[in-house]
């Protein structure tokens, strides 16, 4: 039956992780490659050909916008700290219903994106970027997206448990970093952190297009009109009040099992989230008749 198959269960919020933990695994061991390499050898190797900067992208080392976003600051624990905590929280929920593809192809968008708008405004100024908070706001606003009314305690500080609504949560988040960084980042001076606010937005905003493009697409099977549903997913009559057949919206000339087959298809390639409103409805429909039968 198809209700047994693994797609039509609901979503584990721990299944389907290994992904994730490649990518936190992956920023743990540059972490420590890091180390060995600048703090034990003192060399900024590591750094110079990975790290984002305004002149190793003039010398053609364009995949820094990518590589970055493996290193972090050596001169404590806690930028790492918070970048993997963020990244195993929000993953462990986007993950599942992005499914694995969508998931790194998210992740490395917004950090690719960071990374151009910082170089942008800091190209005459030096400097180099390094760490995954790009990724990880862009996951904030993807996971406020996605989820926006939905309740959730978070501990502040590790100690005072908060109740947030995501979407709030999100546009402060946003007004703080652009605070920021119009007026720390952008002008220097006394009031600027040394943190990346600039890449902060730009992952946000690379989180909030792709959310935009992806729940926007169109179906593959435009609905066309109604026919009749196939035999073999009528409902037996049990209940006078329940009819033996009904009706729903599927592409003319096609059956509810193809197109049922299709939909699964699409959630193991691309997770459940990859479905549009109309392909939800479809395979809750049948869901349903299966159920009764």
């Amino acid at each position: 039956m198809i209700s047994d198959r693994p797609y039509m269960r609901s979503v584990s919020p721990n299944s389907g992780l290994a992904p994730l933990f490649w990518l936190l695994g992956a920023l743990a061991a540059v972490f420590v490659a890091q180390n060995l390499v600048e703090v034990w050898f003192s060399s900024r190797v590591v750094s110079e050909w990975f790290g984002l900067s305004a002149r190793g992208l003039a010398e053609g080392r364009f995949w820094t916008l990518f590589t970055y976003g493996f290193l972090h600051d050596t001169r404590g624990i806690w930028h790492i700290l918070a970048n993997t905590l963020g990244l195993f929280f929000l993953g462990r929920i986007v993950l599942p219903e992005l499914g694995a593809r969508r998931f790194l192809l998210l992740f490395f968008v917004c950090t690719i994106l960071g990374g151009l708008f910082w170089t942008g405004i800091n190209f005459s100024r030096g400097g180099m970027l390094v760490g995954a908070s790009g990724a990880v706001f862009g996951l904030i606003t993807y996971f406020a997206c996605m989820r926006p009314n939905e309740r959730i305690t978070v501990l502040l500080f590790f100690i005072l448990p908060v109740t947030v609504i995501p979407k709030y949560a999100a546009m402060f988040i946003g007004g703080v970093q652009l605070f920021l960084f119009l007026f720390a980042e952008l002008p220097g001076g006394g009031l600027s952190t040394g943190i990346a606010h600039s890449a902060h937005l730009g992952g946000m905003l690379a989180g909030l297009i792709l959310y935009r493009v992806w729940s926007g697409e169109s179906a593959v099977i435009s609905p066309s009109k109604s026919v009749e549903l196939p035999k073999w997913m009528r409902t037996k009559r049990a209940n006078p009040d329940i009819g033996g057949s009904y009706r729903v919206n599927v592409s003319q000339g096609r059956d509810m099992k193809r197109e049922v087959d299709r939909i699964l298809d699409k959630i193991n390639h691309s997770g459940f989230g990859s479905l549009t409103p109309e392909e939800k409805r479809t395979l809750d429909d049948a869901r349903d008749t299966l159920g009764k039968r």
